[in-house]
């Protein structure tokens, strides 16, 4: 739809279409589909497709057996992280763009599941989240899957979301005993900076940043929505 709600076009016939997301260059749109995934034989695993945004030319890009979701682009719009989820584990994969070249990037064993994927801007480093049935963390590793390391030190912190300079990392995490979640704040390489939000009862989630580049100037007379609460942080948090 357009960005002030007008126009809504319908995109996609299949009844299990979902998770969207714009390639940077606005060209494709990835999302996690049903169809052709198994059908016909009793399984119901997921893959990954493209489309161009008016819903035109469905490709059908993952290959791995499982389930496959998470996509997520790289800043270039060259490749694309996902999640593979079977045999017990889910791990992170990246492909490029046409689905040539799948790569798993983590092999951490079974019963140990790594989802969101995240590209920092510059393209070099994943973000994900990493779940040891113990705790969840956020770790970062190179783009080839190599140089893996711990991020956060919570019980269970997930959602990462890069700063537009890819300084700082946001995140939910669930410090206290009533396991309310709060969004904080890390530089790149793990220094705990802040936690940002603590002003709702059932806390706060799914954080994601404003790039002021991405503003446009209204002509006069013109109105600008933004959809959602932005709440202001000091700007001395490093």
């Amino acid at each position: 739809m357009d960005s002030d709600g007008q126009n809504p076009t319908r995109l996609t016939d299949e009844m299990w279409d979902m998770n969207p997301d714009w390639s940077p260059d606005g060209r494709k749109i990835a999302f996690t589909g049903y169809k052709d995934a198994g059908l016909g034989n009793g399984t119901w695993n997921t893959d990954i497709y493209v489309m161009n945004p008016d819903g035109t030319n469905r490709k059908r890009l993952t290959r791995v057996p499982g389930n496959n979701s998470d996509a997520t682009w790289s800043p270039d719009s060259q490749k694309i992280a996902f999640v593979n989820s079977g045999n017990g584990a889910s791990e992170i994969h990246v492909m490029n763009a046409d689905g040539t070249r799948q790569k798993r990037l983590t092999h951490n064993g079974v019963r140990e599941n790594k989802r969101e994927p995240s590209w920092s801007p510059d393209g070099q480093s994943i973000a994900f989240v990493y779940n040891d049935l113990r705790s969840i963390q956020i770790y970062v590793m190179d783009t080839e899957g190599e140089n893996q390391r711990r991020l956060t030190d919570g019980r269970y912190d997930w959602s990462p979301a890069w700063s537009p300079d890819g300084g700082i990392i946001a995140y939910e995490s669930w410090r206290g005993p009533d396991h309310i979640s709060e969004i904080h704040l890390r530089t790149a390489d793990g220094k705990y900076l802040k936690q940002l939000s603590g002003m709702h009862e059932r806390g706060d989630w799914d954080p994601d940043w404003l790039d002021p580049s991405s503003l446009n100037v209204a002509a006069e007379g013109n109105r600008i929505t933004i959809w959602g609460r932005l709440k202001k942080m000091a700007p001395d948090i490093r």
